[in-house]
């Protein structure tokens, strides 16, 4: 029988990485790659707990993106104020945020917001989250790579516009 804590670990991992975001500015830049790794392995380690665990909550369907979004954007911004990405490439790089937020905006003064509440991660922002982190662990090792600055953009640039055209989806099937 799983113990009440057990099942809290997932959302402790989640934790771990929205305080690790909220705090990453501070980390000198020698330990930035270490607290970026740390952060990957709790996104990856609390959905497969949840899953393993059978302690998927609904603390954790919130906590997780939030804690996900505030990491990412935290490094994002702390690299472009370091210098070390423009802020044509930190738009390119948010981008998939961008169009989600704004269409979360959308369905809310649409009285439709129950059409996105829910919805499941699929691939594309699989895909941009996994390049979000590779990228941001080479630029936080000091390296730029241009193909993957771009890639990554791209990748979530595509991962927002999957996001509205399922929400649309579901809304026009509901109707």
């Amino acid at each position: 029988m799983m113990t009440k804590a057990a099942k809290q670990l997932p959302n402790a991992l989640s934790a771990i990485r929205l305080a690790l975001g909220l705090s990453f500015f501070c980390y000198p830049p020698g330990w930035r790659v270490a607290v970026i790794a740390l952060a990957l392995a709790t996104e990856y380690l609390d959905g497969k707990l949840a899953r393993a665990l059978d302690a998927e909550t609904r603390l954790g369907v919130f906590l997780d993106p939030i804690a996900d979004k505030v990491f990412v954007f935290a490094v994002i911004l702390t690299l472009a104020w370091d210098g070390v990405l423009a802020p044509w490439e930190l738009a390119f790089i948010v981008s998939r945020d961008a169009i989600v937020a704004g269409a979360v905006v959308w369905f809310s003064l649409t009285k439709e917001l129950a059409r996105i509440r829910g919805m499941h991660v699929a691939m594309p922002g699989k895909v941009a989250t996994t390049l979000q982190f590779g990228l941001l662990i080479v630029l936080a090792a000091g390296y730029r790579w241009p193909l993957l600055i771009y890639a990554t953009g791209l990748a979530s640039l595509v991962a927002g516009l999957d996001y509205v055209r399922r929400g649309w989806k579901r809304k026009a099937a509901s109707e």
